[in-house]
């Protein structure tokens, strides 16, 4: 079955948000699961005979990926999207459950799951962000969504529109994330530092500050 278009990345990326602005502009698309269109999903970058379901659910009832997988679909594009690192690797360690990151480690290799999660996070945004990259066509910064939107409709064949207007907050989709998540205290929490991420590990903070160059946020 084919779709015109799969948007995929780290968790935390502004998943929610890419998948709002299609949707608002007509296209039929899901979010951690795939609609008529195409799908906007962090656990689309790679194919597996099962996705970390969600112990809670969406309004609409909809748990991630049931009853499907990657490899069910084509997609005529892959898009990665990516997100500032320090946001999004502070994001991650607030917000990932373990479960998640366990289902994770099956596709790429990962720290001690019981371990830091700041770390995690940051190992899991390096190497996820590489495979992702390695499996699109293009690469962009959610950042620059609203510089990039004729470029995007030109490469889904759409006709020029004005891009929808969608509230950019990236805590709009932890109002049905888990329930112990406190999101006042979540966007409260200063972001991490380059400095902090180097005392984490050394090794793997340099790997995402030359990604973070690579992705023109450094």
């Amino acid at each position: 079955m084919e779709r015109k278009l799969l948007i995929t990345g780290c968790p935390r990326a502004g998943t929610l948000f890419a998948a709002n602005v299609w949707r608002r502009a007509g296209l039929d698309f899901g979010h951690e699961h795939c609609r008529g269109d195409g799908s906007v999903s962090w656990f689309f970058a790679v194919d597996d005979d099962s996705y970390p379901d969600l112990p809670w659910k969406n309004p609409k009832g909809r748990c991630a990926h049931v009853g499907e997988r990657r490899s069910d679909y084509e997609f005529a594009n892959v898009w990665h999207q990516v997100r500032d690192p320090l946001k999004c690797i502070t994001s991650m360690s607030l917000v990932v459950s373990r479960e998640q990151w366990a289902w994770a480690a099956r596709h790429i290799v990962l720290p001690d799951l019981k371990g830091d999660v700041r770390r995690l996070a940051l190992v899991h945004w390096v190497k996820w962000n590489a495979l992702c990259a390695e499996r699109a066509s293009w690469t962009y910064r959610v950042e620059d969504f609203e510089q990039h939107w004729p470029r995007m409709l030109l490469k889904l064949g759409m006709r020029p529109r004005p891009i929808p207007s969608v509230r950019k907050d990236t805590h709009r989709s932890l109002r049905w994330s888990k329930p112990f998540v406190d999101r006042e205290a979540i966007k409260k929490m200063p972001d991490l530092t380059w400095d902090e991420l180097y005392a984490i590990d050394e090794r793997f903070a340099e790997l995402a500050a030359k990604a973070a160059k690579e992705y023109g946020y450094v």
